[in-house]
């Protein structure tokens, strides 16, 4: 008996159940591909349906499990990107990068931009310095920054701080460790 698309929809479903929905836990690259991989599991079953029936199961059912596989700032998805609609696992793929690079590169580069602008002030504490640069590193390395905040605090500790005081905090702001900005996927880096 041959397979009918709410039958590849299922198995593809039970392949899926592992995959949460994308909200940049990975590169868009990295997740396609897990997606993908997914699918490849059926790629008999699709063949020998289509072969028997036409377009039981088409390119434009393929993308339309990559976007039900999105999330948060991802959606809603539009019809259309670059002028072509968003109907094959190709051109989701292409949506899905341009997205990526707007709605997350740029954000991050922002965020760059006004990290390297902030400042540790007197009446500042590793905590108080902590809650004003957080907004800016999240989605970054987060043991690069539990590591970076640990030993900011260690320091100022170690200085036994006074209300008030401006001794050395620049000289022990250099020595903490330097947080990576930059995201963990080679992809990520290729594209900034």
């Amino acid at each position: 008996m041959v397979a009918d698309r709410q039958h590849i929809y299922q198995t593809i479903q039970t392949s899926l159940a592992h995959i949460s929905s994308y909200i940049e836990q990975e590169s868009p690259d990295n997740y396609c591909n897990r997606i993908e991989t997914a699918i490849s599991y059926t790629d008999t079953m699709i063949a020998d349906a289509n072969q028997a029936n036409a377009n039981t199961f088409t390119n434009a059912h393929k993308a339309d499990i990559y976007k039900s596989k999105m999330a948060g700032k991802y959606l809603p998805i539009p019809a259309q990107h670059a002028n072509n609609n968003i109907n094959t696992p190709a051109r989701f793929k292409a949506w899905l990068g341009d997205t990526y690079l707007q709605r997350t590169v740029g954000t991050r580069q922002s965020a760059i931009q006004r990290l390297s602008q902030e400042t540790f002030k007197t009446d500042d504490n590793p905590e108080t310095y902590e809650a004003k640069i957080r907004q800016y590193i999240l989605g970054t390395n987060s043991d690069g920054i539990t590591t970076f905040f640990t030993t900011l605090k260690e320091l100022w500790l170690k200085r036994q701080p006074s209300l008030g005081s401006r001794d050395s905090i620049p000289n022990q702001i250099s020595q903490t460790p330097a947080i990576n900005l930059q995201n963990k996927s080679q992809s990520d880096n290729d594209s900034i």
